[in-house]
């Protein structure tokens, strides 16, 4: 009796975690979907290859930040440039500069 009650309740536990404290690949997967003014899913090659470059990234500054791994200055510059070439292909996508430039072509070839 007492065991079917913490069963009971270890698996009402087990539901609220899952719904309230998302793994962090779930979260990343949000994140993507949060960023891209779409807000539809990505392709699964897509985020799988974004989320091994975040991982590499975030496992660097989490190893070097508790003391885990020693970093030195270059390493460290290039670990910063890695993280902000991440979040600027999220942020401020390459393609927008490029659908300024077709939208133009588009617009020039009406005007001919």
């Amino acid at each position: 009796m007492h065991l079917r009650k913490l069963l009971e309740k270890l698996d009402a536990f087990l539901e609220w975690v899952d719904a309230h404290r998302p793994r962090r690949r779930k979260q990343f997967k949000r994140m993507l979907i949060g960023l891209d003014p779409s807000g539809q899913p990505h392709p699964a090659p897509l985020v799988e290859r974004s989320w091994k470059t975040w991982e590499k990234v975030r496992s660097y500054f989490v190893s070097v930040s508790h003391h885990r791994d020693h970093t030195d200055l270059e390493t460290m510059q290039v670990k910063i440039a890695a993280l902000e070439a991440f979040l600027a292909d999220r942020l401020v996508p390459r393609t927008s500069a490029e659908l300024d430039d077709i939208d133009s072509l588009v617009e020039d070839a009406r005007d001919a």
